[in-house]
């Protein structure tokens, strides 16, 4: 994201996913919208997580996720699993 371009937020689709732990390295996630079971890994698991806690920028989450000032990597991998909870309709992104 280029610094001008307006910040965007993420935002989670409150009370249509359900998280089961499924084992250590993945989770079960249930949506209630379609009634399907999708297997997601640690790091989208915990991605959502933070989105259930609050809205957050790529850089927020990222930060937060990782507990310290994330690389470019790391912005581009948050930012792509964003936006495929976005295609599955989990999340949304609206302009700050």
């Amino acid at each position: 994201m280029s610094s001008n371009e307006p910040a965007r937020v993420y935002v989670l689709c409150r009370g249509r996913l359900a998280v089961q732990w499924y084992q250590q390295d993945s989770a079960v996630i249930y949506d209630e919208a379609d009634a399907s079971l999708r297997r997601i890994g640690t790091i989208a698991a915990e991605l959502l997580g933070l989105l259930s806690q609050e809205p957050g920028s790529v850089a927020q989450l990222a930060a937060a996720l990782l507990d310290e000032v994330p690389e470019s990597e790391d912005l581009q991998l948050v930012e792509r699993t964003l936006g495929d909870f976005v295609s599955l309709g989990w999340a949304r992104c609206e302009a700050a």
